[in-house]
C-alpha cells in the first residue's frame, strides 16, 4: 500500500473512532435525560387509555428492533422497523455530506438508542439500555487476558458469552464495532473495541 493510501487508511479509522465516541457519549447521556412523557392529570377513559398503551407498545425501541437495524439502510427503514419517527439530535453538512444523528426512546421508557446516518444511509448505531446482552461475569484476570488483534470470536470463547453490542459502524467499508462485558461487583464492567473484526482497545470499570 502506497503512503497516501496508509494515511487515508489512518484517518478514516481515527474519523470511525471519533464517530463511535461521540455516539456512545450521546446513547449514555440521553438515558437518563428524559422521563417518558406522562399525561398531564387529564384522565381518559379506559377504551382510550387501553389504546395509548397498546401503541406505546408497539413504538420505541427495543433490542429486536435494535438488532434488526443494518448499515446501509435508509431513515424510512429505520423507521418502519421501530415503528416512529425518531429525534433529530444532531446534524451537519460538511463539503456536501449530510450526516444526521436521530435517537430513539425505549417504550419502556428506559434506555435509548441513537442511529446516525450519513447521506440517508445508517454509519452506525448505538444503544444504552436497550440490549442486555448475557448473564456471562467476566474478572480482571480474563480481562487481562484479552490483547489487541485477537478476533471478535477469540474474545467470546476467552470470556465465555458474546457481550452487548453498544455500538456498530460502517464507514465506506471500514468497520468497528464496540462490546461490553459485565463484571461481578454491580456496575463493574469491561469494553472492547474492535475494527475490522480485531481488538482495537479496551477498557474496564471496577472488574475484580
Amino acid at each position: 500500500m502506497s503512503k497516501q493510501g496508509k494515511k487515508k487508511g489512518g484517518k478514516l479509522k481515527w474519523v470511525i473512532i471519533a464517530i463511535i465516541v461521540i455516539v456512545v457519549i450521546a446513547a449514555v447521556g440521553g438515558g437518563n435525560s428524559k422521563d417518558s412523557k406522562k399525561s398531564s392529570g387529564k384522565k381518559s377513559e379506559s377504551t382510550s387509555s387501553s389504546n395509548n398503551n397498546s401503541a406505546k407498545e408497539s413504538a420505541g425501541i427495543n433490542e429486536e428492533k435494535f438488532d434488526s437495524i443494518q448499515n446501509g439502510m435508509s431513515y424510512e427503514e429505520v423507521k418502519n422497523i421501530i415503528g416512529q419517527d425518531g429525534e433529530n439530535i444532531s446534524e451537519s453538512d460538511v463539503a456536501g455530506t449530510k450526516t444526521v444523528m436521530y435517537q430513539w426512546t425505549a417504550s419502556d421508557g428506559w434506555g435509548n438508542a441513537t442511529v446516525t446516518f450519513q447521506d440517508d444511509k445508517v454509519i452506525n448505531k448505538a444503544q444504552f439500555g436497550v440490549s442486555s446482552g448475557d448473564d456471562v461475569e467476566i474478572s480482571i484476570e480474563q480481562y487481562n487476558s484479552i490483547e489487541t488483534g485477537m478476533s471478535y470470536d477469540d474474545v467470546v470463547n476467552l470470556l465465555g458469552g458474546e457481550g452487548s453490542l453498544l455500538s456498530d459502524t460502517d464507514i465506506s467499508g471500514s468497520t468497528a464495532q464496540v462490546y461490553q462485558w459485565n463484571g461481578t461487583s454491580l456496575g463493574s464492567n469491561a469494553t472492547i473495541t474492535f475494527s475490522e473484526g480485531k481488538v482495537m482497545s479496551k477498557a474496564q470499570f471496577g472488574l475484580e
